[in-house]
């Protein structure tokens, strides 16, 4: 499953795609949750986890796993975790 939000925020790249082995959409809480092997990429920032949970109001995308990672594109701002 790929799924490709259109962010406003100025920090992240205006695309960012998300794939998953399934997607659930809530309308009432307005959340989009990704599950297994979920992988995040944007220009500026590379992430895998084993679930994702997009909040559509706050515009904030919450990962967890064991493990996940976070690795940063950004020029002048490398980080790996």
């Amino acid at each position: 499953v790929l799924f490709i939000l259109d962010l406003n925020s100025k920090s992240l790249a205006s695309e960012v795609k998300i794939e998953s082995d399934k997607v659930e959409f809530s309308n009432d809480s307005k959340n989009i949750s990704f599950f297994s092997n979920v992988n995040i990429n944007s220009s500026y920032v590379e992430i895998s986890a084993n679930s994702a949970i997009y909040d559509q109001v706050k515009e904030v995308i919450s990962i967890s796993g064991d493990p996940s990672s976070i690795k940063s594109n950004k020029k002048n701002n490398f980080f790996e975790i």
